[in-house]
């Protein structure tokens, strides 16, 4: 009886501890929020917003239209230079994607046609008879179109991605970096 209320003692601590790790990793997430909210806050002017804002590869080529934004300080100007940014930020990100999805289309190829040959080889339980090759020949013919059509989808659904709203910010990479190190 003596042991159990020890070992029962120590996993209860054991518990509290945990809860107590849970909510300070919240806390610090919290906190970090509050912190790049209010920088952006403090630092956004909305006359030369669109100058403060810039991005390193874009803001080269932004660097001409900076001038007459500052000059004016137009609120509208501003935001057309900041819309500017992010037009050419999504359209260097779709270049990127189209650019490695070239060694990835034959990766994704032989993928599908060793899954299909593999399916076809090892599957006993056929709905009807030579359901098999039926399957194997609509894989061969159709993997090169579905491989077209879930690369054009995936470069359309690409701006929604980068510009989803920055609400929960700070915790989305908290729970990405808590499961990075849970692994």
């Amino acid at each position: 009886m003596y042991l159990f209320k020890i070992c029962f003692m120590s996993l209860l601590a054991a518990m509290f501890i945990n809860r107590y790790k849970i909510v300070w990793k919240n806390l610090d997430a919290y906190r970090r929020f509050i912190i790049i909210k209010l920088k952006n806050s403090v630092a956004y002017d909305r006359f030369i917003g669109g100058v403060t804002i810039t991005f390193f590869p874009i803001n080269l080529i932004m660097l001409p239209l900076s001038i007459p934004i500052i000059l004016f300080r137009s609120k509208r100007a501003s935001d057309i230079l900041l819309k500017l940014q992010y037009v050419i930020m999504i359209l260097l990100y779709c270049c990127l994607a189209c650019i490695m999805i070239v060694p990835a289309s034959p990766i994704l190829l032989v993928k599908n046609y060793t899954n299909a040959i593999f399916i076809a080889m090892t599957n006993k339980r056929e709905n009807y008879k030579g359901e098999n090759i039926v399957q194997l020949i609509s894989a061969i013919f159709l993997g090169p179109p579905v491989i077209v059509v879930s690369v054009v989808i995936d470069l359309l659904s690409l701006p929604n991605v980068l510009l989803r709203s920055s609400v929960n910010f700070e915790h989305k990479y908290q729970l990405s970096a808590d499961r990075l190190n849970d692994a």
